[in-house]
């Protein structure tokens, strides 16, 4: 029986080669874009759970309200972990890290790295590694000590075998390598090569509540709730940070809390940071939640379409096996054999489609990775549950996509279809329209959104950012230069160079924060703003707007007492003539507004525009210099720069980044997700074109003889276009009502997501609505026009 129905399969199939074709095209298409999707959804979601008993691990982090500004970062303070351990007896381990960048050197191999983590000797009873050399328990428990990953190992040694050898870190601290361990995998919120132990960290024994900036990781004893474990962990605010408030800025924790304020932590599941956490201060790029629910409800309306062909295309050729139903029936096959048979045809045509779409998604995840700037992997060997997912995925998409076709072939009255009587019913039509619409309905709102997401994306990458990112060369290590200011010279006698300056931070960098405030007397509350320490050539070479007043200048000695702030930092202070207002970095010396420069968009635009203050040269310690050059000496000017660098420093690696690539770096996510979205769009409009490639070739088909009719009649070719597309036009504009609103709502809900937005105009719906027509109208002419061109003898010649 089974190889029976192989046989009629196949014969079925071959006999109707386009159908094969559009069915199996689409459906392998269909399966490849779900595959696919899975696979990075799947990624997405495997998230920090290679770690040992995640679900007990939780992240610590603070947020805060001071006047109009609000604060969620996902760092405490130092003394956080100790106090915990003591204090709570549900803490069961906690971990401290700090991130940092450092010189490494072996003798003459020297390199710059910047994923060397300090953290507590307990790291490893929270956080699993495989370790290739080495104690886990005791590799972090001395001074001195260094955990290295494989990685790093061959690239300072050559070999693995380096346990006891010796790296010297920022040029005068020696470190002793007491273990080797492998790379960390991709999918973990953090990536480090170096461990070395926190107790050597010159902030170790820091115990200001209010000194944050390290990140904090408990692991709570099994049965403690989350909900429970934040209530008692704010009991900290009013027992060490209000006091540190009092004595540090003079603020009474009682009176913010009154005036609106707010100040407490928080706990995050270690396996929800990487989709759910978005703060400035992640220690890695993580992802968002809303791109994996996107990215899933494409693949499931991909695969909707592709399954609303089959069923339109099963349906609409139902008068070609009419025939061959009644005569088996007749010959005594029972229906429940016959919708056996059909679904066996369904589920054979989807497992030849899924085996392509196998072969497609080997061919295309490469070019996938680069799109997603994610490195994707089927790995079936070590996987092989993945390939029974994706082929239970094809049967399910055979048994769904057939079942209808099934029953409704199966219904046929032999009687009727042997005289030639089968009706072609008003459900079958219904169905078939009702599909149609559902398809372009899904079409339309892809287009609507592939629209939307380009323009937010030409929306950031044409807004003015409040300085000029081209042709800026970052140095990093600039404070390794022996002379700055003699460097500055030498580099700026060259033409090519415009300017150059020192400074603590570049646009686009992290940048760290102060409290500011005004005179008491004016206002007695405190304002968050994040801070830069520059020189004066900051301006010139970043080529920042000048709202009001002006820039530093070395000439005038006074300016060392002087401050620009932003736009944002006016508001926030609620400053109507800022010029010559004096304000304080907490219980620092006054300082005197010397200038107001234009907003800096620093960030993603998913967040507002901080307050931010700019200090004068040496408040801070700086570390970058940024130089302006003429794009036309780029290549000449690195080697005089690195030239100038050798004879600057000792034997530091020169190393440099442009100011454009790190700004296109701020928005790379937002850059995949649109290139990714745009891709599978257009695949799954492919897949529904297709479709009505084969419905308006069926359509047109059934419709010969009135064609041939028409045309002896006197009808043109035009005309009888114009009549097959009205149908057609009619359920496009039924499509067109019911998913303008729907898109509409979506994608409004999407661009929320940004502080600073695109607008969502008439013309994206219109122009979605006009191309799904255009595509519509071009499918089923073409089609038409072929059979209107017909000899109208040859379609009438048997009536």
């Amino acid at each position: 029986m089974i190889w029976n129905n192989i046989k009629i399969a196949f014969r079925n199939l071959w006999r109707d080669k386009t159908f094969s074709l559009i069915n199996i095209s689409g459906l392998a298409i269909g399966l490849a874009c779900c595959i696919i999707i899975f696979l990075f959804v799947s990624n997405e979601l495997s998230y920090d759970k290679y770690h040992k008993d995640y679900q007990q691990i939780y992240r610590l982090g603070i947020e805060g309200k001071l006047g109009d500004m609000e604060m969620k970062g996902p760092f405490t303070s130092n003394p956080m972990a100790p106090a915990l351990l003591s204090e709570f007896p549900e803490v069961e381990e906690a971990v401290r890290i700090n991130r940092s960048s450092y010189i490494i050197q072996n003798e003459d191999k020297i390199f710059s790295e910047n994923r060397i983590f300090w953290v507590d000797s307990t790291f490893f009873k929270l956080f699993s590694a495989n370790f290739i050399s080495g104690n886990p328990t005791k590799a972090i428990s001395e001074s001195r000590q260094m955990v290295i990953t494989k990685s790093m190992a061959l690239k300072f040694f050559g070999n693995i075998d380096v346990i006891g050898k010796n790296l010297k870190v920022n040029q005068n601290q020696i470190y002793t390598i007491s273990a080797v361990i492998e790379d960390c995998p991709s999918n973990t919120h953090f990536q480090f090569d170096f461990l070395i132990p926190y107790f050597d960290y010159s902030q170790s024994r820091d115990n200001f509540w209010l000194n944050d900036g390290k990140y904090t990781y408990v692991k709570l004893k099994k049965g403690t709730k989350q909900s429970d474990f934040d209530k008692k962990l704010n009991t900290l605010v009013t027992k060490y940070v209000a006091p540190a408030l009092k004595s540090a800025l003079n603020m009474n924790y009682e009176d913010m809390v009154k005036a609106g304020n707010y100040y407490r932590f928080y706990s995050r599941p270690m396996s929800d940071i990487h989709l759910h956490s978005h703060s400035t201060f992640e220690l890695g790029n993580n992802g968002d939640i809303l791109n994996v629910s996107l990215f899933t409800i494409i693949a499931i309306l991909i695969l909707v379409i592709a399954c609303i062909n089959f069923t339109n295309l099963s349906t609409a050729r139902s008068s070609k096996r009419a025939k061959e139903i009644g005569v088996r029936k007749s010959l005594g096959s029972s229906k429940t054999r016959l919708i056996f048979q059909f679904l066996f045809e369904s589920v054979l045509l989807s497992f030849i489609a899924f085996t392509i779409a196998m072969i497609i998604v080997e061919f295309v995840l490469p070019i996938t990775s680069v799109l997603i700037g994610k490195e994707l992997s089927s790995n079936y060997i070590n996987n092989p549950q993945l390939f029974f997912i994706f082929l239970g995925i094809s049967i399910a998409t055979g048994l769904l996509s057939g079942t209808y076709a099934a029953f409704f072939l199966s219904s046929f009255k032999p009687a009727k279809v042997l005289k030639g009587e089968l009706s072609k019913g008003k459900n079958n039509l219904l169905l078939r329209k009702s599909l149609v619409i559902f398809q372009f309905s899904i079409s339309i709102f892809l287009f609507i959104a592939t629209f939307t997401v380009y323009k937010q994306m030409q929306f950031i990458q044409d807004k003015k950012l409040g300085f000029e990112k081209e042709n800026v060369l970052i140095l990093k290590n600039a404070d390794e230069i022996s002379n700055i200011k003699s460097f500055k010279e030498r580099i700026q006698s060259h033409p090519g160079i415009i300017s150059s300056t020192f400074a603590s931070a570049i646009p686009g960098e992290f940048l760290n924060g102060n409290i500011i405030g005004r005179k008491a007397d004016l206002d007695p509350n405190q304002y968050s703003f994040r801070r830069i320490s520059a020189d004066e050539d900051y301006q010139k070479t970043l080529q920042l707007e000048l709202v009001e007043g002006r820039f530093f200048n070395e000439e005038i000695a006074s300016d060392s007492s002087k401050v620009l702030i932003n736009e944002a930092g006016v508001k926030e202070l609620g400053l109507t003539n800022p010029i010559g207002e004096i304000i304080a970095r907490g219980v620092r010396r006054p300082l005197t507004i010397i200038g107001v420069v234009k907003d800096i968009h620093g960030d993603t635009f998913r967040n507002k525009i901080l307050p931010l203050i700019i200090l004068p040269k040496d408040s801070e310690y700086q570390t970058r210099l940024a130089i302006r050059y003429h794009a036309s000496n780029k290549n000449a000017i690195l080697g005089i720069i690195e030239k100038e660098w050798n004879n600057y420093t000792n034997n530091i690696p020169f190393e440099y980044y442009h100011l454009d690539n790190l700004i296109y770096d701020l928005h790379k996510k937002e850059y995949a997700t649109m290139r990714t979205f745009t891709a599978f769009a257009c695949l799954s409009i492919l897949i529904a074109i297709l479709g009505l490639l084969g419905l308006s070739s069926y359509t047109t088909e059934q419709r010969i003889k009135e064609i041939g009719i028409r045309k002896t009649l006197g009808s043109s070719v035009g005309g009888i276009i114009k009549m097959m597309n009205k149908d057609f036009l009619q359920w496009i504009l039924i499509s067109i009502l019911i998913t303008s609103p729907l898109a509409y709502f979506f994608m409004s809900k999407w661009l929320e997501n940004f502080a600073y937005r695109a607008s969502l105009d008439i013309w994206i719906f219109i122009a979605s609505g006009l191309l799904s027509i255009l595509i519509a109208i071009t499918t089923i002419s073409i089609q038409t026009w072929k059979a209107a061109n017909q000899n109208p003898v040859e379609s009438l010649r048997y009536e």
